[in-house]
C-alpha cells in the first residue's frame, strides 16, 4: 500500500516530483481477514450499542493470536502459527476483558497484550507512544475500543478535519508497523439508512475518513425469540464488498478466581458465528414486510371483487375497507390492481375486475418486532444448526 509523500519528492526550488503511474510497482494486498480487515490501514467496525462489537474483537483477537481460521473459513498469513494482538481497551478494564477473551478461546500461545488501565491513549498526541508499542511487540492486529475515546476533549467526532487528524494518527501506525488497526465505533441511534450514514460522524466524518468499513447489525430474518446479528463490508477500498456474515452474542462462563484466590466462575459472553445463515437488514425486512402486505391486500381484493364488482369507485373502497384494507390504502389498492367499464344505463356505476398478471409477491419475513427498531435482548440461550461456536472448535 502506497505511503504518504515526504519531502524528497519536492525539488528544491519547490516544484513537486510526479510518479509515473507506468513505474508504481503493483503488489497484492496483505490481508489479516482475506476480503474485510487489510494490513496497513485502518478498518472501523461500528455498530449499533449491544450489538457485540467488543465479543467480535475478542473473537478476532483470538483467531489472529492462536493461528485460527477467521469466521467464514478464509485463512490469514498467520494461520497454524499466530502472531501478536495488542488489545487497546479503553471502556472497560482489563480484569473485564480477559474472561471475554477467555470465552472466545483464550489465549493459548501468549500472544494477546492489553494496554495498561489508566495509560492514556490521546491521537494524534501519543501516536508515537503506540507505534512504539506495537512494534515492541510485533502486533499484526491492533484493536482500539473505543474510538471516541483516543479523541482529545477539544476535538468532536463529527468533525471532519477532526476525524481525518485522529484517524489518520491510526492509518500511520498501521502504515508505518504493517498491523492491521481496527477501531470500534458506536453507531448514531437512528433507524433506517444506509451502515455509513449510522456511524456517528455521518459520511463526512468516520466513514469519510476510514479506507475500509464493517458495521454490525440486526438480523431481522431471525424467527420469533431468536435474536441474531450480522457483520457487512459498508465500506472497501482493496477488494469487493464482502458478503454478510450471521451471528449471535450467547452468554458464556469461564474460570476465575475470588478475591481470596479460590477458583469461581465468572459469566461472561461469546461470539457463535452463523455461516449458513441468509441475514436480513431492517431494509430488507421492511421491504419484505411490504410485499407480505400487498399480498394481503390483493388476496381482499379477489374475495371482494370475485367475478366482478359492480358499483362506483367509492363504493368498491368502502368494500375493501370493510374486508381488511386499510383507509389509506383502499384507494391505491384499487388503482393498482382492478380496471373497469362503465355499467350501461347505470350512473357513475361501474363493473371491476382484477387485472390480468396480477400476482401475489414475496414471503413474509418472521420477526419479533417487526413493526418497530429497538435493539432485543443481548443473549440467545437457544441453539441452532451449523453454528461456529469459537476458534478452538474442531
Amino acid at each position: 500500500m502506497a505511503g504518504l509523500a515526504t519531502a524528497s519528492a519536492v525539488t528544491e526550488d519547490g516544484l513537486v516530483q510526479l510518479v509515473r503511474l507506468a513505474d508504481i510497482r503493483r503488489r497484492p494486498i496483505s490481508w489479516l481477514w482475506p476480503g474485510r480487515i487489510p494490513r496497513g490501514s485502518v478498518t472501523v467496525l461500528d455498530g449499533d450499542p449491544g450489538a457485540g462489537k467488543t465479543m467480535i474483537a475478542a473473537d478476532l483477537a483470538v483467531r489472529v493470536a492462536g493461528g485460527f481460521e477467521m469466521p467464514d473459513g478464509s485463512r490469514s498469513e498467520f494461520a497454524g502459527r499466530g502472531a501478536p494482538v495488542l488489545f487497546i481497551e479503553l471502556d472497560i478494564p482489563a480484569d473485564a476483558l480477559a474472561p471475554r477473551i477467555d470465552a472466545a478461546g483464550g489465549d493459548r500461545r501468549g500472544n494477546v497484550f492489553v494496554w495498561p488501565d489508566g495509560l492514556s491513549c490521546v491521537m494524534p498526541t501519543h501516536a508515537a507512544r503506540v507505534t512504539a508499542a506495537v512494534l515492541g511487540i510485533g502486533a499484526r492486529l491492533v484493536i482500539v475500543d473505543t474510538l471516541v475515546r483516543t479523541f482529545d476533549d477539544q476535538l468532536k467526532l463529527e468533525a471532519y478535519q477532526d476525524a481525518t487528524s485522529v484517524i489518520g494518527a491510526w492509518d500511520e501506525v498501521a502504515r508505518v508497523t504493517g498491523s492491521a488497526v481496527l477501531l470500534l465505533n458506536h453507531r448514531t441511534k437512528v433507524s433506517g439508512g444506509d451502515a455509513m450514514s449510522k456511524g456517528y460522524g455521518s459520511k463526512g466524518g468516520v466513514a469519510g475518513v476510514a479506507r475500509s468499513m464493517i458495521g454490525a447489525s440486526r438480523d431481522y430474518g431471525a424467527t420469533e425469540g431468536q435474536h441474531r446479528y450480522y457483520i457487512e463490508s459498508s465500506k472497501a477500498t482493496y477488494s469487493a464488498l464482502a458478503d454478510r456474515l450471521a451471528y449471535r452474542i450467547v452468554a458464556a462462563s469461564v474460570t476465575g478466581t475470588d478475591d481470596e484466590g479460590r477458583p469461581c466462575e465468572l459469566v461472561t459472553a461469546r461470539v457463535d458465528w452463523l455461516p449458513n445463515v441468509r441475514p436480513v437488514s431492517a431494509s430488507g425486512a421492511k421491504a419484505a414486510e411490504r410485499d407480505a402486505r400487498r399480498n394481503d391486500e390483493r388476496e381482499i381484493a379477489r374475495s371482494v371483487i370475485g367475478d366482478g364488482f359492480e358499483g362506483t369507485a367509492g363504493e368498491l373502497d368502502e368494500a375493501l375497507k370493510a374486508a381488511g384494507v386499510s383507509v389509506g390504502r383502499a384507494a391505491i389498492v384499487r388503482r393498482e390492481v382492478t380496471i373497469s367499464e362503465r355499467v350501461a344505463g347505470a350512473r357513475n356505476a361501474r363493473r371491476w375486475v382484477m387485472r390480468a398478471g396480477v400476482q401475489t409477491v414475496g414471503v413474509r419475513v418472521g420477526d419479533d418486532e417487526a413493526d418497530g427498531f429497538d435493539l432485543p435482548a443481548m443473549f440467545d440461550d437457544g441453539t441452532a444448526d451449523n453454528v461456529t461456536r469459537g476458534p478452538w472448535v474442531g
